[in-house]
């Protein structure tokens, strides 16, 4: 813990100090904070970033947000982050929230900390436990954690976040900030910001997305104006001659802070008419006010002077004993120091010690020669050490130290990277180690630390990772050694878009293999199949390579060799072999959930799982298993495997046929990227598209794939899809000629780029019916046969089925007749109702068009039941059609189910399942506003007063 936030009474200090009560030509800014406070008491929250030059009134602005917002009974919670304080990853955000925690009882911090709040428990109180420890494995969650405490507390008050200086704020800190902005909308908070501006090729990546967030609001403070500082200085000194009004402008360039240190130099001049002369004003210079500071220190005693020094280096907060001892001073002296300092308004004094103002702490820290500054930043590690401080905050102070070959350094430095990196900042890990590297020190071979720095890199997804692992490679002389390098280096190369360079060094691996690392083969292996995957030139080269293992698969016992088994299943699936051997791998990889567990669900192996099940048409048990992905994203709150999993469900959802599930997983997927997360975007509003299709809602569909099309931040992959789903669009829209065009696109993307031997996307079926409606029977045969014969030789009953059903259209006759019969007998085997249902009203239309109205009947009502039951629209209008034609009337059958949409039953099932509806919202990644309007839409439809009537009238509702 880095200690409680900063007392808000000694942030405002120096300005109370300072005659700044009078602010000028800042009322509509002030005006601004107001609103955002007073949206924010309502439920409306919105985000703002104030930016401004250091001097210009950011930090003051700040104080009157809070003002406004303690007049209004918000609460207020502020941290302003330091310089010295920028590789403490959570550093401000702890800060913001330690006080607080602080101050509640026992049992309201527990609730305070309930739910998904409680992934933030490992960084707040240093507990664990096994859900903290899957945490762990997601650099996320974390961040989730802590971003449910700052709901859970506005929840029982609204709340200002103020978070000053951001441009030293750690990474990590924000990346808190912008994911708590990009859901800002609904929650009683208000988030308020300043920051300098930006600093081109600087400021770090997480600072560039905050400040280019469109959800983030800017405002640019300007200089104050001649009429501003003759306010200000009417205030101060009554009457103003308006030449010496125009000189103190010009010699501060309107910077509030350069006004009070020109001020502060009338004060101390021996010659009292300076304030009337503008020649003496303009004599001063600009520069020399931004060394006022140093004027006033270099008169003080010599204590003081070194205590201010020590305070420049060890950063603001530093407790006075800390401070004196690194200046060399007892604690009485040290505290007649502080005391002068304080006096010449260069520090505030207190239980610890802080700069009146950044400037001041920067041209102090400035003046230090710089050998002489990196030796004190040595002696305050030493310090800090010696009196057993945490070491992140001794890793602070070695930073700017010189190299001095020291094995206490090396390993501090690790041990901060490490929990660096468990707190989801890699990139500070990196920092560090990098460091950690420069001590030369003999203890920690330098191989040791490239490898670390390699592997923080690539978590960080920074640059030159392959490189650092590389030197330490050529360093690296034992088998075991290169092979755990390998593996690594194909990770980073993967990580940097080079799929193919990363192939090559595991097979350079599996090359090294001998017989003292040769159980390290399962775990290469694995690798080497999984970034294969996708690679259409290796992919049948790395299926060669291991194509021994399917006949004798190690024992899935152990994490390698489910990760192995998992992906030979998706080969298996990939290149079109039997259903019953994709599927036995698949379950021999899945292994009861242990393939989850070993990896959670940021972990690709059961992604790979559910793949292969897919490819084998087990939507049964790929729905089992992503269901299972999905609670165990929920549980660590991951973010993007809660993305995947949800997305992978709906899709299993939807090829058995359950459209509202479908539909509602699709949409869960889009509101959780709603954040500025892609992973599986598009191809969830492609999902969300097919289904609406099949609901017969076109122009929802159009938009959806509207909305896809419109993403630039595409896979490859998800090509095929959204062409065929716009094939899907055109031929429900009766345009066949251009529906053709686009499954056969769809189908030559497949083949040509990825070279797909078998896939799950259903083009050429849908291409058969494209052309035959477009008048193509050849062609439509063509594609339906064969769709036919690579169903039975995969042994695919849903394919099959669907092809009988093409080909029975196609041919028409009585040999229609039988291929439609044999394809509702195949269709009831499998698990597709949807499929079924289509294959039997085929079945009853052309039993009616052959004159056979007696057994076409109850085969077209089976069909409008199944339909209706699906909510398959398009299907029930085109059966009621039919029934119509063969002289039966069937009105639709209204059903109360769809009288909620997808989304709002969700919300009503897990609300009915005794889930508040935070809790509801923190398994869905929504807001508790969005819960809470879903509800009332919810008792609307359904017509009850409350939740404790939902159970009875979900029921009845079917």
């Amino acid at each position: 813990m880095l200690g409680g936030a900063m007392n808000s009474s000694r942030w405002d200090s120096d300005f109370a100090r300072r005659d700044s009560n009078l602010l000028v030509e800042r009322d509509e800014q002030i005006s601004t904070l107001v609103s955002m406070v007073d949206a924010a008491s309502v439920g409306s929250g919105s985000a703002l970033l104030v930016v401004a030059a250091a001097g210009l009134g950011k930090s003051r602005l700040i104080v009157e947000g809070a003002k406004a917002a303690s007049e209004r009974a918000v609460l207020v919670l502020r941290a302003r982050a330091v310089r010295s304080e920028r590789d403490l990853p959570l550093s401000v955000a702890l800060r913001l929230v330690e006080a607080h925690l602080a101050a509640v009882t026992s049992e309201q911090r527990a609730s305070l900390l309930a739910g998904a709040a409680g992934l933030a428990r490992p960084v707040l109180d240093g507990e664990s436990g096994d859900a903290h420890e899957a945490a762990a494995r997601s650099p996320f969650a974390v961040l989730h954690g802590l971003y449910w405490l700052l709901v859970n507390i506005s929840a029982e008050r609204p709340l200002l976040l103020c978070v000053d200086d951001l441009q030293w704020c750690d990474d990590t800190t924000l990346r808190l900030l912008l994911y708590l902005a990009e859901r800002i909308e609904d929650l009683p908070i208000a988030l308020l910001m300043a920051a300098r501006p930006r600093r081109r090729g600087l400021d770090p990546e997480p600072l560039r997305a905050l400040r280019g967030s469109q959800v983030v609001s800017t405002m640019e403070l300007e200089p104050l104006g001649v009429r501003g500082v003759g306010e200000l200085l009417q205030a101060r000194l009554g009457s103003v001659d308006g030449e010496v009004r125009d000189a103190c402008a010009e010699v501060t360039g309107g910077s509030p802070f350069y006004l009070q240190e020109l001020l502060l130099c009338f004060d101390e001049q021996k010659d009292g008419d300076i304030a009337t002369r503008p020649d003496r004003i303009r004599e001063l210079g600009g520069d020399s006010l931004a060394r006022a500071a140093l004027f006033r220190l270099v008169r003080c005693d010599r204590a003081s002077i070194h205590l201010a020094q020590a305070l420049a280096v060890l950063g603001d907060r530093t407790p006075l004993r800390l401070a004196g001892s690194l200046a060399g001073l007892t604690l009485d002296e040290a505290g007649v120091a502080a005391d002068e300092l304080a006096g010449e308004q260069l520090i505030i004094s207190g239980g610890s010690l802080e700069f009146a103002h950044p400037l001041i702490r920067q041209s102090i820290y400035e003046e230090i020669p710089p050998a002489r500054r990196a030796l004190q930043h040595a002696a305050a590690a030493g310090l800090l050490r010696s009196t057993g401080a945490p070491v992140e905050l001794v890793a602070v102070q070695l930073m700017p130290s010189p190299p001095a070959a020291e094995g206490w350094v090396v390993q501090t430095l690790r041990e901060a990277a490490r929990q660096a990196s468990d707190r989801g900042s890699p990139d500070t890990a990196a920092r560090l180690l990098h460091r950690a590297l420069a001590e030369g020190a003999a203890e920690v071979p330098a191989s040791t630390l490239l490898l670390e720095i390699g592997a923080a890199e690539t978590s960080a997804g920074l640059s030159g990772a392959p490189g650092h692992i590389t030197q330490a490679l050529d360093q690296l002389r034992g088998p075991r050694e290169r092979i755990e390098a390998h593996r690594l280096l194909a990770r980073a190369l993967g990580g940097e878009g080079r799929p193919e360079e990363a192939v090559e060094v595991l097979e350079h691996a599996l090359d090294e293999l001998t017989s003292e690392t040769q159980d390290l083969q399962t775990m290469l292996l694995a690798d080497y199949l999984v970034d294969a995957a996708f690679l259409p030139g290796l992919r049948q080269r790395s299926i060669a390579r291991a194509a021994a293992l399917t006949r004798d698969l190690p024992e899935a016992d152990t994490s390698d060799g489910r990760l192995l088994a998992a992906a030979l299943a998706m080969r298996s699936g990939q290149a079109a072999r039997p259903r019953s051997e994709t599927v036995e791998l698949a379950e021999r990889a899945w292994c009861g959930g242990l393939l989850l567990d070993d990896s959670g669900p940021d972990g690709v192996g059961w992604l790979m799982a559910v793949w292969a099940l897919q490819l084998a048409e087990d939507h049964v048990r790929s729905e089992e298993v992503t269901a299972a992905a999905l609670d165990a994203a929920r549980r660590i709150g991951a973010l993007y495997p809660f993305i995947t999993a949800s997305y992978f469900r709906g899709d299993a959802y939807a090829r058995l046929g359950l459209l509202d599930e479908a539909q509602a997983d699709a949409e869960q997927a889009v509101r959780a990227c709603q954040g500025g997360a892609h992973r599986y975007l598009s191809a969830s509003l492609v999902l969300r598209a097919n289904v609406l299709i099949e609901r017969g809602k076109l122009e929802e569909a159009a938009v959806s794939l509207a909305s896809a099309d419109d993403l630039s931040a595409v896979g490859m992959l998800e090509v095929p899809w959204r062409l065929e789903a716009r094939g899907r669009l055109a031929l429900a829209e009766q345009r066949p000629v251009e529906a053709l065009r686009l499954f056969e696109q769809a189908g030559a993307f497949m083949d040509e780029r990825l070279q797909a031997e078998h896939s799950v996307l259903p083009w050429r079926s849908n291409g058969a019916l494209a052309a035959l409606q477009a008048g193509r029977p050849d062609r439509a045969r063509e594609l339906a046969e064969a769709d036919l014969a690579n169903a039975d030789r995969i042994g695919l009953d849903i394919s099959r089925g669907r092809a009988l059903r093409v080909l029975g259209l196609i041919s028409g006759g009585a040999p229609g007749l039988d291929q439609l019969t044999e394809a509702v007998d195949v269709l009831a085997r499998s698990s597709a109702a949807l499929e079924r249902a289509r294959a039997v009203a085929d079945l009853g239309a052309a039993l009616r068009r052959a004159g056979h109205l007696v057994d076409a009947r109850p085969k077209l009502l089976d069909a409008l039941a199944s339909a209706e039951r699906l909510d398959a629209e398009r299907l029930a209008s085109a059966v009621r059609q039919e029934l119509g034609a063969a002289g039966v009337r069937a009105p639709r059958q209204p059903r109360d189910r769809a009288v909620l949409t997808p989304s709002q039953r969700r919300v009503a099932e897990l609300a009915a399942r005794g889930l508040s509806n935070t809790e509801i919202a923190q398994a869905l990644f929504v807001t508790p506003k969005t819960v809470e309007y879903h509800l009332s839409q919810v008792y609307q439809r359904l017509q009850v007063p409350g939740r404790r009537h939902l159970a009875a009238a979900l029921a009845s509702a079917g």
